[in-house]
Formats: C-alpha cells, structure tokens, sequence
C-alpha cells in the first residue's frame, strides 16, 4: 500500500509538471535568469577588483600588522616604510571606495595607525630585555619619522617614543604621549590631495599637447570633428582643469 501511494504522487507530480500553465514556467524561468543574472553580476565584481589592483584595505591591514610584529620584523619593517614614504613617485595604485579613487603608499600609510602601533611597540620593546629594536635613535627610525612627520616634527617624536618608554606603568601619562605624537603625523587627507593634483595636472598636460598637435595639423581639425567628438574633447577638458 506504502509503495503504491508513493507511486501515485509521483505520477501526480510528473502530471502537475507536464500540464504546469504557462505562467507557472515563466515563473521559473524567471527566478533562474535572475539567479543566473546575480551569480555573473558577482564574478563581474570579483574580476574588476582584480583588474583594479591592491586595494587600499589590505594595504592598511598589512601595515598595522606589520607595525605590532617582533624586533627583527619590526625594525625591517620601518627601514622599508622609511624608503617608500621619502620616495617622490606618487603614483595612485591602491583602489579606495571611499576615496573614490585610487591612493598612494604614502596616502594609504598615512590613512593607516601604522604609525601610532609603531611608536608603541618601540616603546614596549625599549623596556624589554631586548632593547635594540625599539630603539628610535638608530638610522632607519630618524629617517622613517622624518618622513611621516610633519617638517621637524621628528625631534619631538623621538623625545614622545621616550616619555611612553617611561611611562610604561602610567597609562594616562603614556596615552597622553601617544595623542601628542600622533598629532605630529603629516595629514593624510592634504597627501590624497597632492596626489589628485599631481593626476590631474598630467592630464592637463596629455590635454596641452592633444590640443597643440591638432592646432599643428591645422584645417584636418574642421574635417575630422563631429559633434561626439567635441563633447568628448570638452570633456576631458573640463576635467583636466
């Protein structure tokens, strides 16, 4: 009786399915071209975030991370950072949401608390029994604080890093110390600027010479525009500026 029940609903579903409305497959049909239309829309992302680059996201976790890590990393760590922040390549290569447009190193480092997690691991360090990897008077560390401080601002820092070494065992005091030398970090956002400037004025350039090259060719100009062209032209112009 069990098998002869089962065996009627499924030719009861096999019915329902052959003699289904019309209607009733268009729904289905629907739901998996949306379905489908979701998954691509979600490879498409993924393919455009690897096309982009790094992203400024995992810069930022890889810099703090790097910033709270043992001595030797540590001190490797700083004398890499020292190099690039100092560098005057400010290309924008890491993908920002929020920014809306890509950043550079330095902006990124600067966005980051790499730089307050150093300062406190140095700190920690210097009253270990290790000490040399905390110490902010060795080369790599003057030259790292040069280069994310605002001008001067590295002398002041380094006598901040000794106060927090000090005042290890107040945290008020020490906290006080930490807020102190994270105001003297040059300002990120004044860095995403230069960037942008530094962008824009290249193609403001590429715009200059584009121009100068058709007002070279003389009446080809008149002959190859089109309305298309001069919107395009306006454009890009207008965003140069």
């Amino acid at each position: 009786q069990v098998a002869g029940a089962a065996q009627a609903q499924g030719s009861e579903g096999t019915e329902f399915m052959t003699t289904s409305s019309p209607g009733t497959r268009e729904f289905f049909a629907f739901k998996a071209a949306r379905f489908i239309g979701n998954a691509a829309k979600k490879v498409g992302a993924s393919l455009s975030r690897l096309a982009a680059g790094p992203s400024a996201a995992a810069l930022q976790a890889e810099l703090e991370s790097r910033a709270v890590g043992p001595s030797e990393s540590l001190s490797l760590a700083v004398e890499e950072w020292a190099r690039l922040l100092a560098a005057t390549d400010n290309t924008a290569r890491y993908e920002d949401s929020e920014a809306g447009a890509p950043l550079s190193f330095r902006s990124v480092f600067l966005r980051s608390r790499a730089f307050e997690m150093a300062l406190q691991s140095s700190a920690a360090l210097a009253s270990s029994a290790n000490p040399e990897g905390g110490d902010i008077t060795t080369s790599p560390w003057q030259e790292f604080l040069r280069a994310a401080t605002l001008p001067g601002g590295e002398t002041v820092v380094s006598k901040l890093a000794e106060v927090q070494c000090q005042a290890r065992h107040l945290p008020d005091c020490r906290h006080w110390a930490e807020e102190a030398a994270a105001t003297l970090k040059a300002d990120a956002y004044d860095e995403q600027l230069r960037s942008s400037r530094t962008a824009a004025a290249e193609n403001a350039e590429e715009v200059r010479s584009q121009l100068w090259r058709d007002r070279s060719a003389g009446g080809s100009i008149v002959a190859r525009s089109n309305p298309a062209t001069a919107e395009e032209d306006w454009r890009s112009s207008h965003k140069a500026v």
